[in-house]
This record gives C-alpha cells, sequence and structure tokens, in this order.
C-alpha cells in the first residue's frame, strides 16, 4: 500500500492507494480546493469515478441471524450483516488496515477485513464508487468462513433506491465515523 501526504489550500491532504507512487503523485498534483472543499481533476489515463464526501451520509447495511442465512456452521449462531454505501472513505479504511486478496464476488475482486467490525467480513467495488460488503460476528475468522461469506457475496445484488424503500428498513440515526 502506497500513500502520499502534501500541503494543498493551507493543509495537508493524502491519497491512499495501490497504484505506483508515480500515479499517486499525479492524482495529488491534480488535486487542488475548490470553494474549501477539494476537487481532482483526472491525470491522463485515470479517472475520476465518483465525488462526495470521504463519510456517507447513509449506509445501507441489513443485519440477520447467520442461522437464517444457511451458513450456520461456519458462521456460528451470531450475526450476518451486509451493506452497500457510495463514498472513498470506505475504500480507503479498507487501504488504511489489513485486508487479505479473496478471490472475485460477480467478477470483481475483493477482500476480506476486519475493518467494518465483526470477526471479518468481504468487500468488494461491485460499481465504480460503490463499496459492497457481507461480514459476520461468532465464530473466529478462518477458511470455512471466508467460503461462507463468499457463498453469501455471490447471492448478492444491488437494489436500487426505490427497492431498498419498498424493504421499509429500520433506520438508525448514527455518527458516522471511521473510529
Amino acid at each position: 500500500m502506497r500513500e502520499v501526504v502534501w500541503p494543498v489550500g493551507g493543509s495537508y491532504a493524502r491519497v491512499r492507494g495501490d497504484l505506483p507512487r508515480s500515479e499517486l503523485i499525479a492524482v495529488a498534483a491534480a488535486t487542488g480546493v475548490v470553494s474549501g472543499r477539494p476537487e481532482v481533476a483526472s491525470p491522463p489515463g485515470l479517472s475520476v469515478t465518483a465525488t462526495g464526501t470521504s463519510r456517507p451520509p447513509y449506509i445501507h447495511e441489513a443485519r440477520y441471524s447467520s442461522a437464517e442465512t444457511g451458513e450456520s456452521d461456519e458462521l456460528s449462531g451470531g450475526l450476518t450483516f451486509t451493506g452497500v454505501a457510495r463514498c472513498g472513505g470506505l475504500e480507503d479504511q479498507l487501504y488504511a488496515t489489513r485486508v487479505q486478496t479473496a478471490g472475485t464476488v460477480n467478477g470483481k475482486p475483493a477482500v476480506i477485513t476486519s475493518a467494518f467490525g465483526g470477526n471479518g467480513a468481504l468487500a468488494w467495488e461491485p460499481a465504480p464508487g460503490v463499496v459492497a460488503y457481507i461480514g459476520y460476528s461468532g465464530a473466529q475468522l478462518d477458511d470455512g468462513a471466508v467460503a461462507a461469506l463468499r457463498r453469501l457475496a455471490a447471492r448478492t445484488r444491488l437494489l436500487s433506491p426505490e427497492q431498498w424503500q419498498a424493504t421499509s428498513p429500520a433506520t438508525s440515526d448514527q455518527t458516522n465515523d471511521f473510529g
């Protein structure tokens, strides 16, 4: 993992990622401050896929008993959770913590992490700027638990905002902080 920190707009900014250092420096050079907010122009060969805050205003998350998922043998009788958020902050959080590659979910690269709490979570980017994850609390994070998360992730699909609202989700107002 690489990181570049540089002065911009009277403060400091940081960009983290798995790009070569020269490309991270190009992102830094393409970053300015407009009306007090950072703005990134696309460096040659790269594109800006999403703009907005680093912390999403909403995280859509569903929670289940692991027994309801059919994976209680590997995940124990604890909690299974799945979520999706649009933001760079969750991706940055993954770059800032220990992750392990975990194959793909619907053709997209996935990682295993403990960045979202619980014993572990499988995370992937189903669309540019969108992070999806499925995790659990209960059993130790081992190969069997990772396999169970991969099976569950293979059954997931993104919902439109209308489809999400149609589930009549319970909401919980909380501080959205990376901890």
